[in-house]
């Protein structure tokens, strides 16, 4: 068992604090014959985002920080943030003593992104689109369990994609590490 940290955007920090988060894709780099996954099952992830800590501290490097300072988590917009002034950090130079969430790695293996499914776009914390073709209940019902519904939450899903590595990365279908956990551990917000 090791413990890395990995990093999550905000959105997918609030996914896998409200449990639709529970699966991952990293692109494989280097090449694919000799590529080492990046954790195996077994290993506990921290997860690194987005903070802050109180504005007496924005010239301080992290890793001089005192481990009781104060942390502001970026992903949480609806609160009112006690630190308006300081500065956001990146979430590459979270340390570990201010990560707040960590995950137990269940499963990892290659796939091509393509791969995806309907329930491991779920599993991504996507929130499916969904849109009332026609009123009434029974037409709905109907619609989410068509094609229709299953392509517009992989559409939704390639678009969170492209957002995070740029135009047209969806189209490149790259080799993924597919990394399944479960939240192992979440401090108190």
């Amino acid at each position: 068992m090791a413990e890395k940290p990995i990093i999550f955007s905000a959105p997918m920090v609030l996914a896998l604090l409200c449990g639709r988060k529970t699966v991952t894709r990293r692109i494989v780099n280097g090449c694919i014959d000799k590529a080492k996954p990046p954790c195996a099952p077994g290993d506990i992830l921290w997860v690194r985002e987005a903070w802050r800590t109180v504005s007496s501290l924005n010239n301080t490097p992290p890793s001089s920080m005192p481990k009781s300072s104060p942390i502001e988590y970026m992903a949480e917009t609806k609160k009112i943030f006690t630190f308006p002034e300081s500065r956001i950090r990146s979430p590459l130079h979270m340390p570990h003593w201010a990560s707040r969430i960590n995950i137990l790695v269940t499963d990892v293996r290659m796939e091509r992104l393509h791969e995806i499914t309907y329930l491991d776009c779920l599993r991504e914390g996507v929130i499916g689109y969904v849109h009332q073709p026609c009123k009434g209940s029974e037409a709905l019902r109907e619609y989410l369990a068509s094609d229709d519904h299953r392509r517009s939450v992989i559409d939704s899903y390639s678009c969170i994609w492209n957002e995070i590595h740029g135009k047209g990365a969806w189209a490149n279908n790259p080799h993924v590490w597919r990394i399944e956990f479960e939240v192992s551990n979440e401090k108190a917000l």
